[in-house]
C-alpha cells in the first residue's frame, strides 16, 4: 500500500486538536493535584525491567488524560488508531488503522 498523503491543512488540523486536547488534558491534571490519589502499582514487562525500573506507577488521573485525549481525537478523527500508554486497546490488542495511527 503507497503511504498516504496528507496536505499541509491537514497536518495543521491534526497538531490544532491535538493541542487542543492537551490543553485540557493539563486542567483535568491541575483538578487532580490537591486530591487523594488511587496508585495502581503495574508489574514490570521486559522492557521496564532492562531499563531498570521496578515497577509501573499508574493513576486514575494518567487513565483519565489518555481517555480523555484519545476520545477527542476519536470524536475528530474516526477513521485513525490509537497507541496508547496506559490502554493498548479493547483486550490488549493493538488497533492499526489504515490511516493516521496516533502513538503516546
Amino acid at each position: 500500500m503507497a503511504g498516504l498523503q496528507y496536505s499541509d491543512e491537514d497536518i495543521d488540523n491534526f497538531v490544532a486538536v491535538a493541542t487542543n486536547l492537551v490543553k485540557e488534558a493539563g486542567d483535568i491534571i491541575k483538578a487532580a493535584i490537591a486530591n487523594p490519589k488511587f496508585v495502581l502499582m503495574k508489574e514490570p514487562d521486559q522492557r521496564e525491567s532492562r531499563e531498570g525500573n521496578a515497577v509501573s506507577v499508574l493513576t486514575e488521573t494518567d487513565e483519565a488524560v489518555e481517555k480523555h485525549i484519545v476520545q477527542g481525537l476519536l470524536k475528530a478523527f474516526p477513521k485513525h488508531a490509537f497507541i496508547g500508554e496506559e490502554d493498548t486497546g479493547i483486550n490488549g490488542m493493538i488497533k492499526v488503522g489504515l490511516f493516521l495511527n496516533w502513538t503516546f
